[in-house]
C-alpha cells in the first residue's frame, strides 16, 4: 500500500511588481522641483543678483569695481591693441556679468545637498499631502496610495543627481544668456527699463530718492529675472528631461524589478517576512524615521 504524497505548501511570496520604465512623478515630487528650482534658483537667486548689481552699480562697490576695471582694460588695451575706454567697458561688463553669476553658482550647493537628499524630502511632503486631503474629507484612495508608494520606492533607488551634471547644465544656461543679451539686449532693458520706471512711478513721487531707487531695483530685477529664468530652467531641462539620472547607463540594473520590495505588492497581499496588509504598510507614521522603525519591527515580527 503506497503512503500518500503530501502536497507541497503553497509559496506565500508575491512576486513584485515590475518597475516602470516612465516613472511618474507625484504631487510631492512636483512641489519639490519648485521649491528647489523655483525658489533657491529662482527667487533667491535673483534677489541676491539685484542686491549685488545695486551694489556694484549704485553702491559703495561702485568705486572698487571702476577701479579693477581700469586695471583690466589697461591691460587688455595693450594686449589687444584697442582702445583704452573701450577695452575698460569691456572689463566692467565681464566684471559685473561675473559677479552676478557668483550668486547663482552659490546656489547650486543648497541645490545639490536638496537633491542629495531628495527621497527624504519628497516623502516628508507627501505625508502632508496625505494628511491635508484626510483633513478635507478627501483621502487618497488605495491606487492612488499605492501608486504613489511604487513612486517612492523608485525615488528611493535612483541615483542622485551628480556634481558635473548640475554645473553642466549651469554653464549651457549662462551660454544661452549671453546668446539671448547679444541677439536681443535693447528690446529687453527697454522693457525692463519701461517697467522699473512704471513701479516707480506708481509707488513713489517723481525725482525723489524712493523714485529712483525703485526704478533701479525694478529695472535690475526684471533683468535679472529674465537671465536667471533661462539659468534655471535650462539647469531644470537638462538634468531632469534630457539627462535625468534615471536614465544613465547602468541606472536601471541598481534597481532590481523582481525583488520582493513590500511598497510594489498587490493591495492586501503579504510576503514571507511580514503579516502586515498593503493598506497598513502605506498609511502614514508620522515622519520618515518614524516610519523606518515601523517597517524594521514588522520585518522582525515571525510569520505564521
Amino acid at each position: 500500500m503506497t503512503q500518500p504524497t503530501s502536497m507541497p505548501p503553497p509559496d506565500t511570496q508575491t512576486e513584485a511588481m515590475p518597475l516602470p520604465k516612465k516613472r511618474k512623478k507625484i504631487a510631492a515630487e512636483k512641489q519639490f522641483d519648485m521649491l528647489v528650482y523655483g525658489g533657491l534658483g529662482g527667487v533667491i537667486t535673483t534677489a541676491i543678483s539685484v542686491i549685488g548689481a545695486d551694489w556694484v552699480n549704485h553702491g559703495s562697490g561702485k568705486e572698487k569695481c571702476a577701479r579693477i576695471s581700469e586695471r583690466i582694460g589697461t591691460r587688455l588695451s595693450q594686449w589687444s591693441g584697442g582702445t583704452h575706454v573701450v577695452c575698460t567697458r569691456v572689463a566692467h561688463s565681464w566684471l559685473l556679468t561675473a559677479g552676478l553669476m557668483m550668486g547663482g553658482l552659490a546656489m547650486l550647493i543648497p541645490m545639490k545637498k536638496a537633491e542629495d537628499n531628495k527621497p527624504q524630502w519628497v516623502r516628508r511632503l507627501h505625508e502632508r499631502h496625505v494628511a491635508a486631503r484626510a483633513a478635507r474629507g478627501n483621502p487618497l484612495s488605495e491606487k492612488e496610495q499605492q501608486e504613489a508608494e511604487v513612486a517612492l520606492a523608485v525615488l528611493d533607488k535612483e541615483p542622485k543627481q551628480t556634481w558635473g551634471s548640475i554645473l553642466t547644465g549651469r554653464v549651457i544656461g549662462s551660454l544661452g544668456v549671453t546668446v539671448v543679451l547679444g541677439a536681443a539686449a535693447l528690446p529687453i532693458r527697454a522693457f525692463s527699463s519701461g517697467l522699473g520706471n512704471f513701479a516707480a512711478n506708481a509707488l513713489a513721487r517723481p525725482a525723489t530718492r524712493q523714485h529712483n531707487f525703485i526704478n533701479r531695483v525694478g529695472e535690475a530685477s526684471v533683468l535679472d529675472a529674465i537671465c536667471v529664468s533661462i539659468c534655471t530652467g535650462t539647469l531644470y531641462v537638462w538634468t531632469h528631461f534630457l539627462f535625468p539620472p534615471h536614465k544613465k547607463k547602468g541606472a536601471v540594473e541598481q534597481i532590481d524589478p523582481t525583488a520582493p520590495h513590500p511598497e510594489i505588492l498587490e493591495p492586501h497581499q503579504t510576503d514571507s517576512t511580514t503579516t502586515t496588509s498593503h493598506a497598513e504598510r502605506v498609511k502614514p507614521a508620522g515622519n520618515f524615521r518614524e516610519r523606518a522603525v515601523v517597517s524594521e519591527q514588522s520585518n522582525l515580527q515571525p510569520s505564521l
